[in-house]
């Protein structure tokens, strides 16, 4: 059987071909062309996966992440949390998390969700947290409790976009650095968020691999400003 010719003799019969059926002056020109797209076809190159970010020595000395970013809920009473802190990891095989909260007497709970979403204007894939109460009400994380044009910055604290930049022009994202503090106040008690570490995917533009937060119920927390 036949070896397959190397890339050096496909290159030699081209060159020949193009000398004998052209003149020499047009057939510089055009060879240069021929050898430009022939060599050098590189084989597929494995993507290399990105690593680990852990959260805070990847922002260490940088005070943009370590600027508490703070909201308040809608929804203001005296109702208290049953203290509590959760760790959990999303990925691939484990998209949502889904958890109840229950109050300081048990007899009231909370559904705690964080959810895949794709961010409409780019396609993105990314999660955001929500919290909700029993009935047909607005999320608690949300700073108003009615639909409208209106547009709150705070509003975006639920949602970890794919960046570390908190300047629109340079992202595109109207949101917070991915790794920064983010507290909510519920009623009388507070949710703290922060990412412990995350990964992207290296096959595609802005879209989170994986996602480790840590979540805190408490009724006390002293905002740092």
């Amino acid at each position: 059987m036949r070896g397959r010719p190397s890339d050096l003799s496909v290159i030699t019969a081209i060159r020949g071909a193009l000398h004998r059926s052209l003149g020499s002056a047009f057939c510089v020109a055009l060879w240069y062309l021929v050898l430009s797209s022939i060599i050098v076809a590189p084989q597929s190159v494995a993507l290399r996966r990105p690593p680990l970010v852990t959260i805070p020595q990847a922002n260490a000395g940088d005070r943009e992440h370590k600027k508490i970013y703070y909201a308040e809920s809608w929804k203001h009473g005296t109702r208290r949390i049953k203290e509590q802190k959760i760790k959990l990891k999303l990925d691939a095989q484990n998209r949502r998390f889904e958890a109840e909260i229950k109050d300081l007497s048990e007899t009231y709970s909370y559904s705690l969700e964080v959810v895949p979403l794709a961010y409409r204007t780019f396609g993105e894939k990314l999660w955001a947290i929500e919290l909700w109460e029993p009935g047909d009400q607005p999320p608690l994380l949300q700073t108003h409790d009615k639909s409208g044009h209106e547009f709150f910055i705070e509003d975006r604290y639920r949602v970890f976009y794919p960046v570390e930049d908190a300047n629109f022009r340079k992202t595109g994202y109207v949101g917070i650095p991915l790794s920064a503090k983010r507290v909510f106040k519920i009623e009388s008690f507070y949710c703290i968020v922060q990412v412990t570490s995350y990964r992207l995917d290296p096959k595609r533009w802005r879209v989170l691999e994986s996602l480790e937060l840590e979540i805190e119920f408490t009724n006390t927390y002293k905002l740092e400003r």
